[in-house]
């Protein structure tokens, strides 16, 4: 068995399908790095043909070799950018006294948008406790964009340390210089070191028949992230978790987890579905509808929430509330919730900002969402009614303009005509017709459009 540095390349090679190519008992160690300077082992170009793997590894013992990353400072990076080629981190580790492969397969369905002028990459590391079987809580090596194991109110540390519940080793995958919400779409494919959930090192029993994928959110709030989600209800619904005994050296795995582009955040553990690590806000979204902008989020799990608040902002820094919805309370499943601003005047970028408010006063802001251009993919429309005597004209004007409000008797005959100034965006207009009582056909033009409508004045 032979174990080197990752700097002494003459143990490596590179085949006719740029690969690299680890023979049997080769171990490439990447150390030494720090948080000021990271230690880096870098794949520059992509396989030939397509078909071809980045990495290949000769021998399936646990003594065959790999690649050991124990820090998040020691890290594979590939050179990724829009290319969709599978890749498998061959992951070992020496932390049980013994040799354990535990490798990681990274599968990209959708390629991400690359930054302009830039290098797009993944970097992948990986990092766990010193000492096995005293190392079971987590907060003494979470990684650094990591605030908590265990959420609150805002990053509480009186809250209860949830380790107990998790496996004791984190996967840091990191996407790089990838456009904003446009990250690549991936499947992963965990093994994890079945040592690493045993009871004897602090954990719960049978944690590993319970294990399910939780990715820390690093959006969660304006200065520090507070919470973990990842599960979209709870229950086993991200990947299949196969369990093998309960050895040094035996692994499990979990497959088929599926990784959208917004929800690609780059540190990763497993926790038990039963006792997870405390969920708040799976998503929040603005998109452009018929008469102004449609705001979504969803939560995975509350705990004493009184209402959430909407803020708006069109500088990204200065906030107005909007509106407030109220919460669920308690719940241990995913609740969407939909709220509608109907105050577009014209097409400048609208910012949202998301926060919970508990029942005892406590509030936690969530992140940013940002919607721009709406006007331009709208079309005009407009509604007319009648109280009494009074019209309401609400129209979506996608420009300044004069309009012209015309009323005719049943007989056909004008008996009214207005002109009035409409702004861009949303207008509601009173008008008071001074005619009788009466059934009447109101008719609203403007430049793109044309609505009439029968309605009742009343005197």
């Amino acid at each position: 068995m032979k174990t080197f540095f990752f700097f002494i390349s003459i143990l490596l090679y590179f085949n006719s399908t740029s690969q690299v190519v680890l023979n049997n008992g080769v171990f490439i160690n990447v150390n030494g790095g720090i948080s000021s300077s990271p230690s880096y082992l870098v794949l520059n170009n992509p396989p030939l043909p397509a078909t071809a793997a980045p990495i290949v590894k000769i021998g399936t013992s646990s003594s065959s070799g790999g690649l050991i990353l124990e820090s998040e400072w020691n890290k594979l990076q590939y050179n990724l950018g829009v290319l969709t080629y599978p890749i498998t981190i061959p992951y070992v580790s020496y932390a049980t006294g013994s040799w354990v492969q535990f490798p990681l397969n990274f599968v990209v369905n959708t390629s991400g948008t690359v930054n302009p002028g830039n290098n797009a990459v993944i970097r992948f590391s990986s990092q766990h406790a010193t000492t096995l079987l005293s190392g079971y809580d987590n907060l003494t090596y979470t990684p650094s964009l990591v605030a908590n194991m265990n959420g609150g109110s805002p990053c509480s540390s009186t809250n209860t340390n949830n380790s107990i519940n998790a496996i004791d080793r984190f996967w840091i995958i990191e996407p790089i210089n990838y456009s904003a919400n446009s990250n690549p779409a991936v499947t992963l494919d965990f093994t994890y070191i079945m040592s690493e959930t045993d009871v004897n090192g602090g954990n719960v029993t049978n944690l590993a028949s319970t294990l399910q994928p939780q990715r820390f959110d690093t959006l969660s709030t304006t200065t520090v992230a507070c919470a973990w989600n990842g599960f979209p209800t709870n229950s086993q619904e991200f990947g299949t978790n196969t369990v093998a005994a309960i050895t040094p050296t035996s692994v499990g795995s979990l497959n088929g987890v599926q990784v959208s582009a917004l929800q690609f955040f780059p540190v990763w553990t497993l926790a038990s579905y039963l006792n997870p690590l405390p969920v708040k806000i799976i998503s929040f979204s603005g998109v452009c509808e018929n008469k102004g902008i449609a705001l979504k989020w969803t939560s995975a799990e509350e705990v004493n929430s009184a209402y959430y608040t909407i803020e708006k902002s069109f500088d990204g820094i200065n906030f107005t509330n909007l509106s407030t919805v109220p919460a669920a309370g308690n719940s241990n499943h995913t609740i969407t919730y939909s709220y509608n601003d109907l105050s577009v005047t014209d097409n400048n970028t609208c910012y949202y900002r998301l926060s919970e408010t508990d029942k005892n006063g406590a509030r936690e802001i969530f992140q940013i969402t940002t919607v721009k251009n709406c006007l331009s993919a709208l079309n005009e429309s407009a509604e007319i009614y009648s109280f009494a005597n009074e019209v309401t004209i609400n129209l979506l004007s996608l420009s300044k303009q004069n309009i012209t409000v015309t009323a005719y008797d049943v007989s056909g005959r004008l008996i009214y005509q207005k002109q009035v100034f409409a702004s861009e965006g949303n207008n509601s207009i009173k008008l008071y017709p001074d005619i009788s009582q009466g059934i009447y056909l109101f008719e609203l033009k403007t430049e793109k459009l044309s609505v009439v409508k029968r309605i009742l004045i009343e005197r």
